[in-house]
């Protein structure tokens, strides 16, 4: 402590004060829960599509496969992703 007695006491008091603040925003925040993302409709890619696709996975091109899947199919980045995960 600083010695001074009536500073240790504001410095405690204070620090006590700001840590309820900070308690008291992050359990407002937990509130704030962000619904789940709905889930992917089971979709089949059309054969010739499927084949591009395994072609540049096995080329270590998952970019590309995805971006190929959302231009012809015109669907979310996130079911491309899915579709091209999953491809078999």
């Amino acid at each position: 402590m600083a010695g001074d007695p009536v500073f240790d006491w504001v410095a405690f008091v204070l620090g006590v004060v700001a840590g309820f603040g900070v308690c008291f925003m992050l359990m407002r925040r937990k509130g704030r829960v962000s619904a789940p993302p709905p889930p992917i409709a089971p979709i089949e890619l059309p054969p010739e599509l499927r084949a591009i696709v395994l072609r540049y996975r096995a080329e270590g091109r998952t970019v590309d496969a995805v971006k190929v899947v959302r231009e012809r199919m015109g669907c979310d980045l996130r079911t491309a992703r899915h579709l091209v995960d999953h491809v078999r």
